[in-house]
C-alpha cells in the first residue's frame, strides 16, 4: 500500500477559494457569466463576491444581469469612504 502524501499546510477550506479574487477585485468593471466564471446561482455568487471584497477591505458594487447570453453578475470593487 502506498504511503499517503504529506502536505506542507492544511488546504484552504473557505468557500469561494476557487475564484481568482486578486484579479477580479482590481477595481475594473467585470461581467462574470454563469456557466463560464461560476456555476452556483447568481444570487449566491453575488454574496460570495461581496464577502471576498469585504475580506480584502473593499466594498462591492454589483448587479445581476439577464440577457440573450444568459445570466451574469457585473461587479466592481471600490475603496470604502471612512
Amino acid at each position: 500500500m502506498p504511503e499517503p502524501e504529506i502536505l506542507d499546510e492544511f488546504p484552504d477550506q473557505k468557500r469561494g477559494g476557487k475564484y481568482p479574487w486578486n484579479e477580479w477585485l482590481d477595481g475594473q468593471v467585470r461581467m462574470l457569466r454563469k456557466g463560464e466564471q461560476y456555476e452556483t446561482t447568481t444570487a449566491s455568487m453575488r454574496a460570495i463576491a461581496s464577502a471576498a471584497a469585504k475580506k480584502a477591505g473593499k466594498r462591492l458594487r454589483s448587479k445581476e444581469v439577464k440577457d440573450e447570453n444568459g445570466e451574469a453578475l457585473v461587479i466592481q470593487v471600490y475603496e470604502p469612504e471612512d
